[in-house]
Order: C-alpha cells, then sequence, then structure tokens
C-alpha cells in the first residue's frame, strides 16, 4: 500500500463498523482521494479484520500523531477495567472480593481506572446551597482514596497504569475555570496531585469526553458519554467501533458482529448518601461490576466481566 492507503486502512481499522460502507460512501470522508486509493484500502482492510491479522506492531508504524501515541495498548495481556467507584464511597467488599480474586487467578498487564474514581462531592455545584454531608471535605475525600488507591498499588501489573478523568474528577476542572475559584490556583488540589497520580506510575487523561485508552486494533476504553436506556447501541451507533465504559452505572452490552458496546456497571456502594438523589427505580438499575479485558496476540480483544452480585463475586463456578 502507498502511503495514501495506508491512512484510510489504518482508518477504517479502528473504525471497523465503516467497513461496512461503499467506497463511494466512504469518498464523503476522503474527499481528495481518488476512489481507486479508498477500493484499494478498504478491501484490504476487510480482509485483513476478518481473517484477524494483526494490522498493527506498534504506534511507530501508522502515523498516528505522537501525542496520542500513549493512549494505544498494543502488549496482549489482561488488563483490569473499573469505573465509578466514587472514592471513599467505593463498595469496599465488591473491591476485596475483586482484589482477591485478581491477586490468586490472575496476571495483569494494565490497569484502567475509566473515570468517576473519587467522587469530589465536596466540589459539587449540585450541593451549593444545601447542608453538606456531614465530615465531607475535598482533604478528607483525597485522603481516603489515597487509601483506596494504596490497594490497587498491591495488585501485581507488570505493565501500564491508567487514570481517566470522569464527570466528576472534572467538578475540579470546571470549578477552576470560574474566576471566583480560580484564585485559589495550586492550594485547590486536583485529583491529579491530590491522588499522587503521577507518582503512583499512572498515565493521566484529563478529557473525560474525549479522552480513551485503545486496546489493541479494535477496543476502546473511555468513562461513557449516554445515558439512554439503550445506551451501548447509541454508544456503537455514534462511534462505530467497539467500546467499553461506565458512566451510567448500569450494565449492558449490545454487540454487531465483531462490533460491540460494553457497558460495565459501576463500583460504587449504592446505598451512599451521595446518592441521595437518585430514585429507587434509577437505583435499581445500577449494577455493581468491573472487569477484565485480554487482549490476544492477533490484536482482538475478550471481555471478561466481573458481575458483583448479592454480595458475592462467582468467577467460573468459584465464589471469592
Amino acid at each position: 500500500m502507498n502511503k495514501k492507503e495506508k491512512e484510510i486502512y489504518n482508518w477504517l481499522i479502528d473504525k471497523p463498523g465503516y467497513l461496512k460502507k461503499s467506497a463511494n460512501a466512504l469518498k464523503d470522508y476522503f474527499p481528495k482521494e481518488d476512489i481507486s486509493v479508498i477500493t484499494s484500502a478498504l478491501s484490504c482492510a476487510r480482509k485483513d479484520y476478518k481473517s484477524g491479522i494483526k494490522i498493527i506492531d506498534s504506534p511507530s508504524n501508522v502515523g498516528i500523531p505522537k501525542s496520542v501515541i500513549s493512549n494505544y495498548r498494543y502488549t496482549p495481556g489482561t488488563y483490569y477495567i473499573t469505573g465509578c467507584a466514587h472514592a471513599p464511597w467505593h463498595n469496599k467488599l465488591m473491591y476485596e472480593k475483586t482484589f482477591n480474586f485478581l491477586s490468586k487467578e490472575v496476571e495483569l498487564q494494565g490497569l484502567i481506572l475509566a473515570g468517576d474514581f473519587v467522587d469530589l462531592n465536596s466540589l459539587s455545584s449540585h450541593d451549593k446551597g444545601k447542608t453538606p454531608i456531614q465530615g465531607v471535605t475535598l482533604d478528607w475525600e483525597y485522603k481516603e482514596a489515597n487509601k483506596f488507591l494504596d490497594e490497587f498499588d498491591q495488585l501485581n501489573i507488570k505493565g501500564t497504569k491508567d487514570f481517566i478523568y470522569g464527570n466528576h474528577e472534572d467538578r475540579y476542572l470546571r470549578l477552576m475555570r470560574n474566576n471566583d475559584e480560580s484564585k485559589y490556583g495550586s492550594s485547590l488540589m486536583s485529583p491529579e496531585d491530590g491522588l499522587k497520580l503521577i507518582n503512583r506510575g499512572y498515565n493521566v487523561y484529563k478529557d473525560w469526553k474525549s479522552d480513551s485508552i485503545h486496546i489493541g486494533n479494535h477496543l476502546d476504553i473511555c468513562h461513557g458519554e449516554f445515558l439512554n436506556v439503550h445506551n451501548a447501541k447509541k454508544t456503537i451507533d455514534t462511534y462505530r467501533k467497539s467500546c467499553l465504559y461506565f458512566h451510567t452505572h448500569r450494565f449492558q452490552i449490545y454487540v454487531e458482529g465483531l462490533v460491540g458496546g460494553w457497558n460495565m456497571g459501576f463500583g460504587a456502594d449504592i446505598n451512599a448518601p451521595i446518592f441521595g438523589y437518585a430514585s429507587r427505580a434509577m437505583k435499581n438499575s445500577w449494577v455493581n461490576a468491573s472487569c477484565l479485558v485480554t487482549l490476544d496476540n492477533n490484536g482482538f480483544y475478550h471481555v471478561e466481566p466481573l458481575m458483583f452480585i448479592n454480595n458475592k463475586l462467582i468467577v467460573a463456578g468459584k465464589e471469592y
């Protein structure tokens, strides 16, 4: 393939939903390219995607901008992914049992904390003018969340550790955009500093609506965006690529062929006072869960949900 064909080829592999389109339809996305170039790239991408060939060996040979190379994970192995823990109001029993399972049964290549790790209730704009939860301060939230992160540090992670901001970490960024609060500067600690993320070895991604971690050629890990009932289908209809996320606190899977939307629940204590806004019906739709994603040698992903039901974590018939 020439350079132009390769660029289109990599774009298609990164967005496999578009492999269903014709070359003429793809012309809308590449208006300056000759139809023969698009046809050639489309043909190769369809063939390689279907056969399971490992398309990309490393980010250096595919024209990925240097600014986003760190978002790509190509090392085969198993990655533990969790989101919406809302520490310090995380489900302590869920994580105790999950860490027990991981330490005994899984060799981890990577760890991804996919947003809303810390609640930052103390910075919530929704609670302005209301009686605060007794004892909740920003210092206390960071102190308790750091204790939780210490437990993650006990996991044996061979490779990368990633921390994606969610809409709750974004509370800090939104606050600092206000004139009155911005005057506090570094005295008002960010989640990155308050949780000592850099010192702990995490890669940090702060744009919760746009940032994602790419696992192999076919799966994006992000915090999540949509809240509608059929959000898994909405997600793949929008991005035309497999996505794994949290955000809604619900558990939902929708798969079309090799493109899947994976909404993997949440890690918080459903009875925590921070969820006082939620109706009983809303809470009944929430599911405590996290997951494993294994990247195989051909660049394909395999999701294994870890659902915590009735205070039990059961994997392959064994309770932990």
